[in-house]
C-alpha cells in the first residue's frame, strides 16, 4: 500500500523562512530531524504568533512524524510527548493511522535502507537533493500485522532511549569540561595554592595587555596560534555513497548531529582532511560553532582550525568551544553582508597561552 493510504495527513511545510527569535517554540529545520528523534540542541525558536501562523495547515503533535525533504534527504523523527514544535522549511508532517501502523514502527520503516534508497534515488535538484512530495505520498510499503510491529518497535525504542541517555551524559561531561576550562584559563581561579605551583615563581601574577596573567603565560593574536584551512566544494558528480578504496568521507556540518547521508569523494592531493581530534567550525548557518569527532575531508561549509603547537590542541579546542568565542564569531559573522565565517573573523581575537605543562 502507498504511504498516503496509511496516513491521516501528509502536510508540507510553509515555504517561507522564520528568523530565530532566541526563545519560544522550537522551529524544526532539516538539521533538527535526526534518525528517529528530533535534535533540539541549538534549535531555532519562534514566538507564539509565528508558531500559530506556521501551523495553520496542521499542528504537529505527539506521535506525528517529521521528515526532511533535503539536506539530508529522508531523515525522519518522531515527535515525543511535550514537544510543541512547528515546521521549518523543507520538512513534511506525517500523521499515521494508528489502527494500521504504529507511529514508532513507521519511523523505523521509513529509515530502513530500502526506503531510504527510494527516497535518495527519487530526489532531484542540481545543487541539493530534494524529495518531491508526490513521490513521498506514492511510496510503496509492505506492513506486518500490528502485533509484529509492536514486537519490533520494543527493541528499537529501547536502543533509541539508550542513545538519548548517552547523549545527555556526553552533554553533561562537556559542560563540566567547559566549566573547568573557564575556572582555570579564563578566571585564573586555580583550585588551591598547590595548583598555583604550575606557574613559574609560585604563581605570581603580572599584567599583560590589560589582563592579569600568571607568570610564564602570554597573550598572543589568535592567528599566531592557529591556521585556518578551507576546502572548495567537490563536484557532486564525484559523490558515491559507500566506502571505496581511494575515496574519503566528505564531512558536512550536519553530519555531527545526524551522521546520515554519508558521502565519499575521491582523495586527491588538493583535498584537505581532518581526523576526529581536529577542530572544525561552521562557516554558515550556525556560524562559529566548533565541532570535532568525525574523520574525513570537510566540505565548503566548514573550516578547519590547525593548531600550530600540538601541545595546545585540547586547550585550543576548549577555547573554540567556549560560549565567549562562539558568541563573538557568530555575531561578527551575522553582522556582515553575506553571513560567512572566514579567517578574517579570527584576526581581531587573541588567546591566552599558558605554559605547556599547565
Amino acid at each position: 500500500m502507498k504511504l498516503s493510504e496509511i496516513c491521516e495527513l501528509i502536510v508540507d511545510c510553509p515555504h517561507s523562512t522564520a528568523p530565530d527569535e532566541g526563545e519560544g517554540y522550537p522551529l524544526i529545520r532539516t538539521p533538527n530531524v535526526g534518525k528517529g528523534r528530533l535534535l533540539l540542541d541549538g534549535v531555532h525558536r519562534v514566538s507564539e504568533a509565528v508558531y500559530v501562523e506556521r501551523n495553520k495547515r496542521a499542528t504537529p503533535g505527539e506521535k506525528d512524524l517529521i521528515l526532511a525533504r533535503e539536506a539530508p534527504v529522508g531523515n525522519v523523527a518522531l515527535i515525543q510527548k511535550g514537544q510543541n514544535v512547528c515546521l521549518g522549511q523543507r520538512t513534511v508532517l506525517i500523521r499515521p493511522k494508528a489502527e494500521i501502523v504504529l507511529p514508532e514502527f513507521l519511523v523505523y520503516y521509513l529509515l530502513s535502507p530500502p526506503i531510504q534508497h527510494v527516497f535518495k534515488g527519487s530526489s532531484n535538484g542540481t545543487t541539493v537533493s530534494h524529495l518531491n512530495l508526490a513521490i513521498l505520498r506514492k511510496t510503496e510499503l509492505d506492513l506486518p500485522p500490528l502485533e509484529a510491529q509492536k514486537e519490533i518497535c520494543k527493541h528499537f525504542v529501547a536502543i533509541d532511549d539508550k542513545i538519548d541517555l548517552n547523549r545527555a551524559m556526553m552533554e553533561k561531561l562537556e559542560e563540566l569540561t567547559q566549566a573547568l576550562y573557564k575556572q582555570w584559563f579564563v578566571d585564573f581561579n586555580f583550585p588551591d595554592e598547590k595548583g598555583r605551583e604550575y606557574c613559574k615563581n609560585g604563581g605570581e601574577m603580572r599584567s599583560e595587555g590589560g589582563e592579569v596573567l600568571p607568570i610564564g603565560w602570554k597573550t598572543v593574536p589568535l592567528p599566531d596560534a592557529v591556521e585556518w584551512l578551507c576546502n572548495s566544494q567537490p563536484p557532486k558528480s564525484t559523490f558515491i555513497y559507500e566506502p571505496r578504496e581511494g575515496y574519503v568521507r566528505l564531512i558536512q556540518n550536519r553530519d555531527y548531529d545526524t551522521d546520515s547521508h554519508i558521502t565519499y569523494i575521491p582523495l586527491t592531493k588538493n583535498i584537505k582532511c581532518a581526523d576526529r581530534f581536529d577542530i572544525l567550525i561552521d562557516k554558515y548557518g550556525d556560524a562559529g560553532k566548533a565541532r570535532y569527532g568525525i574523520a574525513g575531508a570537510f566540505n565548503v561549509a566548514l573550516g578547519k582550525i590547525q593548531v600550530k603547537d600540538p601541545n595546545y590542541v585540547e586547550y585550543v579546542r576548549s577555547y573554540f568551544l567556549s560560549k565567549k568565542t562562539y558568541t563573538y564569531l557568530h555575531n561578527t559573522c551575522m553582522a556582515s553582508t553575506r553571513a560567512s565565517l572566514s579567517r578574517d573573523n579570527l584576526a581581531p581575537l587573541s588567546i591566552v597561552l599558558p605554559e605547556a605543562k599547565v
